[in-house]
């Protein structure tokens, strides 16, 4: 889920006998994915009807653009901290408790231990607790919305496959819900904004802003 605008961006199912932590890496890939192609799409409607020629392609050896991962602290693996740092993922997962001293040796050494430091350093920051918060409102009511209220614990379906059809389409009628929700306030902030009644002065000074 994209934290800024609560849109669902990769809604996967996986097995009851995988872990969590084998999972996030699978679902960020595809949220990475989905996004590319939602701009990509945007990009191509916005493009004019003229005849000039396409811009140049970027080099394939360009880094990707680093992603922000909030996840609860049943995410927090080290060496899974590692390998989202090396496929630019930026996390900010909670450090569990655990008694005794860590170990980092058989977990990738001193780049392990790198991670696991500077990713507890996000988390105990002004940003990294905003962030948590967010996941808590946001994350957690919209997915108790969906499974909860949405009765999609437990499904009166056989076979896998027509499962995730089933979450896939109601995962996409919130999404439609948020974009309605969005389209209907902008419009009535436009109508509050230039009333009727009143016209417009000859000269005036007009300021935007992003909410």
């Amino acid at each position: 889920m994209d934290l800024e605008t609560g849109a669902i961006v990769a809604a996967e199912m996986y097995g009851a006998d995988q872990v969590d932590v084998a999972t996030l890496r699978p679902s960020l890939e595809v949220a990475r994915e989905n996004v590319d192609a939602a701009r990509a799409a945007t990009k191509s409607d916005a493009k004019d009807d003229d005849d000039d020629a396409p811009p140049p392609a970027s080099p394939t050896g360009d880094a990707r653009p680093t992603i922000e991962v909030v996840a609860d602290k049943g995410y927090h693996k080290v060496e899974l901290l590692l390998e989202l740092g090396r496929a630019n993922y930026r996390t900010y997962i909670p450090v569990p408790e655990q008694k005794g001293q860590r170990r980092f040796t058989d977990k990738g050494g001193m780049l392990a231990r790198e991670a696991f430091h500077h990713n507890r350093a996000r988390v105990r920051r002004t940003k990294g607790k905003k962030l948590q918060r967010l996941r808590g409102e946001r994350i957690e009511r919209t997915f108790a919305l969906a499974c909860e209220t949405g009765a999609h614990r437990r499904v009166r379906l056989r076979g896998r496959d027509n499962v995730r059809k089933r979450y896939l389409a109601h995962v996409a009628a919130l999404n439609l819900g948020l974009v309605m929700r969005t389209l209907s306030v902008t419009e009535r902030r436009g109508r509050r904004r230039t009333p009727r009644s009143r016209p417009l002065p000859r000269h005036c000074s007009c300021s935007s802003r992003r909410s």
